[in-house]
């Protein structure tokens, strides 16, 4: 049967894919049979390589490829809106803040419509001509045949 490896001496190497180097080495300790474990902080947010380069007597037993990625800055893990930006937001653009379904919907004493058109048949010409113009592309030959010659 398996044996765990036990009793190594383990280091993990952080890499950069951009740039092929190692950014950080990092012991790694073993916290139960056959597991070794590390903790490191990551500088930037990205992909990482992970290496472990598992040693005993100096000689390199095996090592063990791995990766991690941080997708996105930290600052956008909060989960809480932070309300002075967007008061100042609201400030800013003439809006409100924390504003009532009514206060949305309202219109202002001077401010109306004078006059409504649907946009969908313009949008619709435009799409079916883009279509004909397509077509047009993929079934007419604009400049003739040509011979392709294999060698």
């Amino acid at each position: 049967g398996d044996k765990f490896v036990n009793e190594l001496e383990t280091k993990l190497e952080v890499i950069d894919p951009a740039t092929n180097k190692t950014t950080q080495t990092v012991a790694m300790e073993q916290t139960a049979a056959g597991r070794y474990t590390a903790d490191f902080r990551i500088e930037k947010y990205g992909s990482y390589l992970l290496k472990a380069v598992h040693r005993r007597d100096g000689k390199t037993v095996a090592e063990s490829l791995g990766s991690v990625a941080l997708s996105y800055p930290l600052e956008y893990l909060r989960t809480t809106p932070d309300m002075e930006p967007l008061r100042h937001v609201a400030a800013v653009s003439d809006g409100h803040d924390q504003a009532k379904p009514a206060q949305i919907w309202a219109t202002k004493p001077n401010e109306s419509v004078k006059y409504s058109q649907d946009l969908w048949p313009w949008v619709l010409i435009g799409v079916v001509g883009l279509f004909i113009l397509d077509l047009y592309a993929k079934r007419v030959r604009l400049f003739g045949y040509r011979t392709i010659k294999f060698q």
